[in-house]
């Protein structure tokens, strides 16, 4: 179920920074010019949302796992926990940024290009944003049903 919920999260984060992406770079039809070639909004969101989604299943869900599962040993205050965790996703959206441009690319100058490093971590901050609340609502829903049965076998 913790990686059922993970995948969605990372389908849902991918679909959600594709469109933020697609709006902000998307020309309308009344501005466009005759001498140049627009892609329509669904290819270019396909564009982005299809290796963006590889991205974060390859590299987001096992990362998440493993920090979560080293974090539930640590016994500190919840909000330094949701802090130093938050670092650490945002850490390993940087180290999965250069991961993937490198083996797509063979660019090894991607440490040149730091906004490209920001939104590597600014996209896995989205991600735990996005788990969390997931996680949330799937706890909601769990406890829902519980209090169902609770009040049918009375």
């Amino acid at each position: 179920m913790r990686v059922i919920l993970r995948m969605l999260s990372a389908i849902t984060t991918s679909l959600f920074i594709s469109i933020t992406i697609i709006w902000e770079e998307n020309v309308l039809t009344s501005q466009q010019l005759e001498s140049v070639n627009y892609s329509s909004f669904t290819v270019s969101l396909l564009i982005i949302f299809i290796p963006l989604t590889l991205l974060f299943l390859i590299f987001g869900v096992p990362y998440s796992i493993f920090v979560d599962q080293r974090m539930k040993a640590v016994r500190i205050n919840r909000v330094i926990r949701e802090i130093i965790i938050m670092l650490m996703y945002a850490i390993g959206g940087v180290i999965s940024v250069v991961l993937f441009t490198v083996m797509l690319s063979w660019n090894f100058q991607v440490f040149d290009n730091l906004w490209l490093l920001l939104i590597g971590g600014l996209m896995a901050l989205a991600y735990y944003i996005v788990l969390r609340v997931m996680e949330f609502i799937a706890g909601r829903s769990r406890q829902q049903k519980g209090n169902i049965k609770e009040n049918g076998a009375m």
